[in-house]
Parts: structure tokens; C-alpha cells; sequence
């Protein structure tokens, strides 16, 4: 991650991810998609992101999760949206 955060990746986020990550893996046609995870800070959004991701990795699905903060970082315009 590029702010240096530690993530924490407990059961429940695995629990979580497991079923967002079947649920994209059913409704995947084959094109580009975009999955948008929102919570209140704190509530493991990015524990969750990367466990969707190493989840369809070991499918043969690719994700490359992407973070608000990176948005910023990327795009100083968004900075006002944020």
C-alpha cells in the first residue's frame, strides 16, 4: 500500500470478502469491471479490498484494488470531491 498501512486481516474480513469475491466471480462477463467497497473509516474497506483480490487472483480473475487516497495522490483536482 502506498501510505505504509499495516492491514489486519482477521476472519471477518475474509468471511466478507469471500462473498464479495464469489458474487463478482457469478456476474463476471468477461469485460472490465469496477467494484467500489464504502464504509466509515476504520471499518476494514481496504482489509477487504485486498482479500476480493488475493481471493480472485487464486481464480484466475485479476483485481487491482485502488484506495480514495491514491485518487488524491494521483489526481489533485479530486482533492475537492474527497
Amino acid at each position: 500500500m502506498p501510505l505504509g498501512d499495516i492491514l489486519v486481516i482477521k476472519d471477518g474480513h475474509k468471511t466478507a470478502a469471500a462473498g464479495v469475491a464469489e458474487m463478482v466471480a457469478e456476474n463476471w462477463t468477461g469485460e472490465k469491471m469496477s467494484l467500489a467497497i464504502g464504509a466509515e473509516s476504520g471499518a476494514g474497506k481496504s482489509e477487504i479490498a485486498h482479500q476480493v483480490a488475493s481471493n480472485l487472483f487464486k481464480s484466475d480473475l485479476a483485481l487491482n484494488p485502488h484506495f480514495p487516497d491514491e485518487l488524491v495522490n494521483r489526481c489533485p483536482e479530486m482533492e475537492i470531491m474527497l
